[in-house]
C-alpha cells in the first residue's frame, strides 16, 4: 500500500502501558477499578477485545510489536539484546520507518529494551522502575515486606509511596530512611503526595505535554509520531497514597481461585529452569494467613497503580484535546502483555 500523501498524514500518539490486563472500566476485568481517562478514550474510539500478545514478557513482546517481526521468526523469546539478533538488527522499527516517511518521531519512558534513543528524532525520560528501599549502600527489600516474599527489588515490593522505608543500620551497612532513586543515585524526596519527587511515569507525561505544546508553538509542519511508555502497573507496585485510598482492603474483591486451578497448565513443567516470578504466588501464600488476604493486599497495589497510570494518560490526552492537533491525531493505547493476579495459582 502506498504511503499516505503528506497532506493526508495524521499525527499518531502511541501510549504503551506495562503489564496492564483487563482491569479497566471499559473492559470490565475488575468491578471496582477506576480508569476514567482510558474509559473516555475507549468510548470515543474503537476497542479491540480479542487481542493477543506475541510474547508473554516485556522484551520480546515490545521487540515484536515495534518491528512487526514475530518471535517465532526472529527466535527472540527472552531478554536477549535484540540489536544483536540476526533478524531484528536488520529491520527498521516503527519510529525509524515513520522518520523515513516524513515524520518526526518522539519517545519517552519505557518503550524498548534496546535501541532506546537511536530510533527517535528526540527522546525524553529514560524509564526507572523505583523508588526502592536502601541500606546506605545498595537497594534492599522494603522492611515492611514479608521475609517470606521474594527478595527481588521489583516483584517483592507492593505498597503505598506513603509507606516510607526506614532501613535500620547493622554492622555492614549504615542504614537509610527514605525512598531511594537508584538510577540517579540519590534520595527520592517524599514528604506527602503533594510534596515529593515525580515518579518516572509522571515525568514522561509532563515531557509529552511539553512536546505537544512546543510543536504547536513552533508550528512544526511535519507530522509527528509521539510514543509514551508508562511503566506502571509493572512492579514495584508503588504509587501515591491517594490511589490506594480508592480501593479499601475491607471491601476489595479478588478473583475466585478454583481448587487445583493450575492442573491443566504446563508452564512450570515446560521450563528446564524455573523463572523467579514463577514462585511469586507461593511466596505470597506463605506471607499471609490466607491467600485471599495476600491477594487482596497485592491487588490493591495493582489497582492503585492502574488508576495512577490512568491519571497520566489523562494528562497527555487533555493536552492533546486542547491543542490544534486534536482533529488530526490517531491515538493508540495498548499494553505489552497481560498480567495474572492469582488465576492458575500464578502472579
Amino acid at each position: 500500500m502506498a504511503f499516505l500523501k503528506k497532506k493526508q498524514q495524521p499525527n499518531v500518539v502511541l501510549i504503551v502501558i506495562d503489564d496492564l490486563n483487563d482491569y479497566t472500566g471499559f473492559l470490565g476485568g475488575h468491578p471496582q477499578v477506576k480508569t476514567p481517562n482510558m474509559d473516555a478514550l475507549a468510548k470515543n474510539g474503537l476497542v479491540f477485545t480479542n487481542a493477543h500478545s506475541n510474547a508473554p514478557i516485556c522484551g520480546p513482546s515490545r521487540a515484536s510489536m515495534l518491528t512487526g517481526i514475530y518471535p517465532h521468526t526472529s527466535q527472540n523469546f527472552w531478554f536477549d539484546n535484540w540489536t544483536e539478533n540476526n533478524i531484528l538488527k536488520n529491520v527498521k522499527t516503527l519510529p525509524h520507518f515513520l522518520r523515513d516517511h516524513g515524520y518526526n518521531a518522539f519517545g519517552t519512558g519505557k518503550l524498548m529494551h534496546q535501541r532506546v534513543k537511536s530510533e527517535w528524532t528526540a527522546y525524553g525520560v529514560e524509564n526507572t522502575f523505583g523508588p526502592y528501599a536502601f541500606n546506605g549502600k545498595k537497594v534492599v527489600q522494603h522492611p515492611a515486606m514479608s521475609k517470606e516474599y521474594s527478595q527481588d527489588k521489583n516483584d517483592g515490593l507492593f505498597t503505598s509511596l506513603a509507606n516510607v522505608p526506614n532501613v535500620a543500620p547493622d554492622d555492614k551497612f549504615p542504614g537509610f530512611k527514605g525512598w531511594y532513586d537508584q538510577k540517579n543515585r540519590k534520595q527520592f524526596k517524599y514528604i506527602n503526595d503533594d510534596d515529593r519527587d515525580l515518579l518516572s511515569d509522571e515525568q514522561s507525561a509532563n515531557w509529552a505535554v511539553q512536546k505537544i505544546d512546543s510543536l504547536e508553538t513552533h508550528k512544526i509542519e511535519k507530522p509527528f509520531f509521539l510514543s509514551v511508555g508508562f511503566v506502571r502497573p509493572h512492579t514495584p507496585l508503588v504509587a501515591p497514597q491517594k490511589y490506594f485510598d480508592l480501593y479499601p482492603l475491607e471491601t476489595l474483591k479478588i478473583p475466585v481461585i478454583k481448587k487445583n486451578d493450575a492442573a491443566d497448565t504446563f508452564y512450570k513443567s515446560s521450563f528446564k529452569w524455573t523463572p523467579p516470578w514463577a514462585q511469586h504466588f507461593q511466596e505470597l501464600e506463605k506471607s499471609y494467613a490466607t491467600i485471599e488476604e495476600g491477594l487482596r493486599t497485592y491487588i490493591q497495589a495493582y489497582l492503585a497503580c492502574v488508576s495512577f497510570v490512568d491519571a497520566q494518560v489523562g494528562t497527555v490526552l487533555k493536552t492533546l484535546k486542547n491543542s490544534s492537533f486534536d482533529k488530526n491525531t490517531i491515538v493508540i493505547l495498548v499494553s505489552d502483555h497481560v498480567y495474572s493476579l492469582g488465576e492458575k495459582d500464578f502472579l
